[in-house]
C-alpha cells in the first residue's frame, strides 16, 4: 500500500507542478509581480477527490518545486506550507460528513476555504517576510491570488466530476 500511495502521489506532484508550471501569466504589479496559474485546478481536484493527504502533499510539493525552478525561491517556504494547510482543509472539507468528494455544494465551500487560505496567507507571508513590514504592496497583490483562485475553482469543477466518474 505505502507503494501505491507513494506512486499515486508522485504523480499528483507531478500533475501539480505541470499546471503550475506551464499554465501561468505573469502580472505586472509592484514588488515581486503577481502570477495566475493553473495549478490551483489541480490542487483542488485532487484534494476534492482524492483526500486531504493527497491534497496537502502534492499541492504543497508540486507548487513548492515551481517556486524553486522558477526563480520564485523567496516564497518557496510559503507555499510549501500555505498549499500544504489549503489541499488538507479543502480535503478535510470536501470529504467530511461522508460526501467522499461527492457533493457539489460542499465542494464549491472546501474551495472557497482553500482561496480564504491562499488569499491571507501569502498577504501575511509576503508581510513578514518578503516586505518586512510592509502592508501595502501585499493588498495589490491580492487580485491576483483571488483571480488565479476562483479560476481554479472554476476549471476544477468539471475536471473533478469527470474524476470521479472515472473512479
Amino acid at each position: 500500500m505505502i507503494a501505491k500511495d507513494a506512486s499515486r502521489y508522485t504523480i499528483f506532484i507531478f500533475i501539480v507542478f505541470i499546471c503550475t508550471y506551464l499554465i501561468r501569466i505573469r502580472i505586472p504589479i509592484p514588488g515581486e509581480g503577481g502570477l495566475i496559474h493553473a495549478g490551483n485546478v489541480a490542487l483542488f481536484a485532487i484534494a476534492i477527490v482524492y483526500g486531504k493527504k493527497a491534497g496537502a502533499i502534492s499541492g504543497s510539493i508540486g507548487m513548492t518545486l515551481f517556486d524553486l525552478l522558477s526563480g520564485w525561491t523567496n516564497y518557496a517556504i510559503g507555499t510549501l506550507i500555505i498549499r500544504f494547510v489549503c489541499g488538507f482543509v479543502v480535503g478535510v472539507v470536501a470529504h467530511s460528513q461522508n460526501e467522499c468528494g461527492k457533493s457539489a455544494y460542499r465542494n464549491i465551500l472546501a474551495m472557497c476555504f482553500g482561496v480564504v487560505i491562499i488569499v491571507l496567507g501569502y498577504y501575511f507571508y509576503e508581510i513578514f517576510f518578503i516586505y518586512h513590514g510592509d502592508y501595502i504592496i501585499p493588498i495589490l497583490h491580492m487580485p491576483s491570488n483571488i483571480s488565479q483562485s476562483i479560476i481554479g475553482i472554476i476549471f476544477a469543477m468539471p475536471i473533478i466530476k469527470f474524476l470521479q466518474k472515472s473512479r
